[in-house]
């Protein structure tokens, strides 16, 4: 719904790039985002704390991952308008800046919800404290 708004509203594309607005932004920006979520995560140390990098630096790789995804897509379809290595300059450069801000704001998000409510972030969970009925029971009687 975000990128129909953002196609007829903001002028984006418009609708005769929404398929492609929906490929590059909806799949390859969150899948390979949170694969990079994933990898970050697995590289910093096994604390609540370190959700709030990995998120930062994979919200702000993936317009820059969505942007070469495109770039991508024009080397195969492209009309010779510009050349490819134009395309990607201009798309990677001013996706770099955007992605910058997703990150930031990415960050103090996730860092303000993880303070205020830990149980709410997905990432988080998996480092709070193990709640008594979580555990299995153990049958008192032994075999």
């Amino acid at each position: 719904m975000v990128l129909v708004v953002q196609s007829l509203l903001f002028a984006d594309g418009g609708i005769s790039a929404l398929g492609l607005n929906i490929v590059n932004m909806s799949l390859i920006g969150a899948l390979l985002g949170y694969v990079v979520y994933r990898a970050i995560l697995a590289l910093l140390p096994r604390r609540r704390s370190s959700v709030v990098p990995a998120a930062g630096l994979a919200a702000g790789l993936a317009p820059v991952l969505a942007a070469l995804g495109f770039v991508i897509e024009y080397a195969f379809g492209g009309n010779d308008a510009a050349s490819v290595a134009t395309v990607a300059w201009a798309m990677l450069g001013v996706h770099l800046l955007i992605g910058i801000g997703e990150g930031a704001i990415t960050a103090l998000t996730v860092s303000a919800v993880l303070t205020a409510r830990p149980d709410l972030v997905y990432g988080a969970r998996k480092f709070l404290a193990v709640e008594p009925f979580d555990t299995p029971a153990v049958d008192p009687v032994v075999s």
